[in-house]
């Protein structure tokens, strides 16, 4: 069970320690170090990378995804939420789904009202919307008509040149890599990468997304509604009260408008069962200043990356896929290949059973810096 020295880290990996999610997973900082962990969560260097070393040991952190902006590809996201019917199971459901074009993600969620399963679907017009939905239906087997809802996402720059494509797909490709191992891989100087890199992290065109497994450590969704908005920081004093290590979530961190839905009020709970979840829901709903709470949570989660990764490889312009190995291509290493070539880049992502490095590439530290030199901090392990 996380406690609240745990739920300090991982509050501190968000930005303004507020959640925020983009296809159900978590956005991180990806220029996070340690110490900056440390100083945001008030707790030790040490104390930081002992905890995260203990999460990526107990297999609750799985690593981390980069995913881009879908605007910069002329579409809008949009989710699907389903039910499952008689003898459909989420793992079938799941294998269907990754047979349906512009699917890019499901998560199967527990709440009171049993399972369910919401999709994330590239909303690219309505034709398009309307049979990804219906297909959807048919594969859950579910016995109401579904209906796409929009998912706010923010706006990305207008253009991108073609090494910001270039770094997007590297980035994707290697989400481990430090600044210095992007930088050998495209062939371009360090302070290059980083200048780059930052605008694209700033201006919403690219995201880091932490993957926890929610079956070693249950972190459920919470959804508080009020009578009156001028109630909200009464409510959320009454949630850090009964919810050890309550996060927040940010107004437009479940695809909502900023500055709509000023009555709700959304976070993460850290949980140990559903019934002791119902149990502070209810506590939490008798409040007078709330109308209603609401609780989910999440039990899996499958990503559909083909395609991103056919937007991506037309933007760089090659249809190279896989993981470049070291001793291939005249035995020279990937890195001096990607020296030599520096369009060729691989679009799907690296080999998951690769050990993850210890911190977040620091993209502000000096070249010889130790944590500009380090990996993500969502991880285990030093790159060698």
């Amino acid at each position: 069970m996380l406690g609240p020295t745990d739920a300090s880290v991982y509050r501190a990996l968000f930005p303004e320690g507020e959640a925020r999610f983009w296809s159900s997973r978590v956005v991180v900082d990806p220029r996070l170090s340690a110490s900056e962990i440390s100083r945001r969560s008030g707790l030790s260097r040490s104390t930081v990378q002992v905890r995260l070393w203990k999460w990526r040991r107990m297999g609750f952190l799985t690593g981390y995804e980069v995913w881009p902006n879908p605007k910069l590809f002329g579409a809008q996201l949009a989710v699907v939420d389903t039910s499952l019917g008689r003898n459909v199971s989420v793992d079938g459901m799941l294998e269907s789904l990754s047979k349906v074009e512009g699917v890019l993600s499901a998560r199967d969620y527990l709440d009171d009202h049993g399972r369910s399963v919401r999709i994330y679907v590239v909303d690219d017009g309505p034709t398009g919307l309307e049979r990804r939905s219906r297909l959807i239906q048919h594969i859950s087997g579910s016995s109401r008509r579904l209906r796409a809802e929009p998912y706010w996402i923010p706006d990305p720059p207008g253009r991108l040149t073609a090494l910001d494509w270039r770094i997007i797909a590297c980035s994707r490709a290697y989400p481990e890599d430090s600044l210095l191992q992007t930088s050998a891989r495209l062939g371009i100087s360090p302070r290059t990468v980083t200048r780059r890199r930052d605008r694209l992290i700033d201006s919403h065109a690219l995201w880091w997304l932490l993957s926890t497994e929610n079956s070693k450590l249950p972190i459920a969704d919470l959804f508080v509604r009020l009578r009156d908005p001028s109630r909200n920081r009464e409510v959320r004093q009454l949630l850090d009260h009964e919810i050890d290590g309550w996060i927040p979530c940010a107004a437009d961190g479940f695809g909502q408008p900023p500055g709509q839905h000023s009555d709700l009020i959304a976070g993460l709970a850290i949980v140990d069962s559903p019934a002791l979840l119902d149990r502070v829901s209810r506590r939490v709903a008798a409040s007078a200043a709330v109308v209603s709470v609401r609780w989910r949570i999440p039990c899996g989660l499958r990503s559909f990356p083909e395609w991103f990764d056919r937007g991506i490889r037309a933007h760089v312009g090659q249809s190279v896929s896989g993981t470049f190995q070291s001793s291939s291509l005249l035995g020279a290493s990937a890195s001096s290949i990607l020296r030599q070539l520096p369009s060729l880049l691989p679009v799907s992502f690296g080999d998951s059973s690769r050990s993850v490095p210890t911190h977040l590439p620091n993209a502000r530290s000096v070249a010889d810096s130790a944590e500009y030199l380090e990996g993500p901090t969502t991880g285990v392990g030093r790159r060698k």
